[in-house]
């Protein structure tokens, strides 16, 4: 009885001075999230500190710091971010993940200040000590950025292909790893090995939007070689959903390509389809009807032309750009 009487309240004033420091800590980081949001940087960073001198906990102390860490990457001092979020090493017992996610942000941040051999180290020392592939694959994958950054676009092939070999076979970082190769390919203007690459793919399992990007590539590096049937063929397989940017592009280059095969109806219905999508941005709707105007001239419809460039002129948003294509073809007719 007396032992409960003694150390009952000892342990009962202990638990109430730990929830007193827990609800501190978490009533100064929830603070500094609002003023984060509210982009309030030196409020958000005066509490995030005091949340980090009053952390008790390494999850504490891992979550603060990267939040001061984001403060600084919103202002885009990306050394300082980096010099917080360097401190998360230190923190005793840390958790794989967390060590991880600490390298992947200083990786980041290296490479936003273009500091690609700092990059290019924290990747080399992270791949130590990964020891699951998806994880390794995130920094090969990195590893490939920087290369192609540097534009050492050979080294970023095959540190791509190496990422290949170690994820499973059609999984998403595996999808992204072949996708970023066919993309760097076509920046070397290699149209022929991105054309043999995708042929050989079996996408069927792809994530859509990554079956999109390779259909765009192949697209494009059939129009390139100025084969217009094969660039027809590969830009019908795209969906007319997703990036605005991307079903624009679709509808735009299928246009030209059936244009260039004189199919000038369905190019006429592929930038008809380009102005009456709604979701688009005005200038990408505005060039639809530009090109809906120049087939229609091209075919000897000239009434059909002029009142499509009357209505460009009207267009809201249509470039000063845009509004003299339409004054020029315009002109053209009058002679």
């Amino acid at each position: 009885m007396i032992y409960k009487k003694i150390f009952l309240p000892v342990f009962l004033c202990f638990g109430i001075i730990i929830a007193v420091h827990a609800g501190n800590f978490n009533g100064l980081y929830r603070t500094g999230l609002r003023k984060l949001r509210a982009r309030d940087y030196a409020a958000a960073l005066e509490n995030f500190k005091k949340a980090f001198n009053s952390a008790e906990l390494s999850k504490e102390e891992v979550r603060v710091l990267f939040a001061i860490a984001d403060v600084y990457s919103r202002q885009k001092k990306y050394k300082d971010a980096k010099n917080w979020v360097v401190r998360v090493l230190d923190i005793p017992d840390l958790k794989l993940k967390d060590k991880l996610y600490t390298y992947r942000r200083m990786v980041g941040y290296s490479i936003l200040r273009k500091h690609y051999d700092d990059a290019l180290d924290d990747v080399r020392i992270a791949l130590k000590f990964a020891v699951d592939n998806n994880d390794k694959a995130i920094f090969i994958m990195e590893r490939a950025r920087i290369f192609e950054l540097q534009k050492d676009y050979s080294s970023a092939i095959e540190t791509l292909q190496e990422c290949i070999k170690i994820c499973k076979s059609s999984s998403p970082q595996w999808q992204r790893a072949q996708q970023r190769i066919i993309s760097t390919l076509y920046k070397q203007k290699k149209y022929e090995k991105i054309l043999k690459l995708v042929s050989g793919l079996e996408m069927s399992n792809w994530k859509v939007s990554s079956r999109q990007i390779v259909y765009y590539y192949a697209g494009l590096s059939a129009m390139r070689q100025k084969n217009h049937e094969l660039a027809v063929s590969w830009f019908e397989k795209m969906s007319n959903t997703g990036h605005s940017w991307l079903v624009y592009s679709k509808n735009s280059l299928l246009g030209k390509s059936l244009r260039k095969l004189r199919k000038y109806e369905e190019a006429y219905k592929c930038f008809e389809l380009i102005y009456k999508n709604v979701k688009l941005q005005n200038y990408y709707r505005a060039n639809g009807l530009y090109m809906m105007a120049d087939i229609r001239y091209t075919q000897k419809k000239y009434e059909d032309a002029r009142k499509i460039c009357q209505e460009l002129k009207k267009f809201p948003k249509a470039s000063k750009t845009q509004i003299k294509q339409a004054d020029r073809l315009l002109a053209k007719m009058k002679k």
